[in-house]
């Protein structure tokens, strides 16, 4: 599902902007930015993003649904109804607690672009479900990837 670099010629015709760009709640650690930044950089690495994708980092340990009081750690919003149209933007709940380690943030930046990829490759035809596993299946093995590469490191 993610785009290896080596595919990236494929999707080159995809947008003039592409990648991943980072914005950080001027409140948040540095140790914080530091440990994303890394991360992000690993990624970086390995895949293509062939849209750009905003992700903006708050510091907030969660986000709540004002209306049914779900909560939420992460959001991707495809901005397509947007006027004027707008690049995808992922926001990510980042400040870190025993509630929010930083794994757990690292886990919610692999779902959320998963997320992306799915809206990329036009998944929406699949069910919620089936496209929330995929993702935590993806996150997972992201998550572990890195482990391993800082291990290596």
């Amino acid at each position: 599902m993610w785009i290896e670099k080596e595919e990236k010629k494929y999707y080159l015709d995809a947008c003039k902007y592409r990648g991943i760009v980072l914005k950080f709640a001027k409140s948040l650690n540095k140790e914080t930015v530091e440990q994303i930044t890394a991360f992000i950089k690993y990624l970086k690495k390995l895949y293509f993003f062939p849209i750009k994708v905003n992700i903006k980092f708050s510091d907030l340990e969660r986000y709540k649904n004002s209306q049914d009081g779900h909560i939420f750690y992460a959001i991707f919003f495809d901005n397509e109804d947007e006027k004027p149209r707008r690049y995808p933007e992922i926001y990510i709940a980042t400040k870190i607690s025993k509630h929010n380690p930083i794994e757990d943030v690292y886990f919610s930046i692999a779902h959320m672009l998963t997320c992306y990829y799915q809206w990329f490759f036009k998944q929406e035809d699949r069910s919620h479900r089936s496209l929330e596993i995929e993702a935590n299946r993806w996150a997972e093995y992201i998550y572990h990837s890195y482990l391993e590469y800082k291990t290596l490191k």
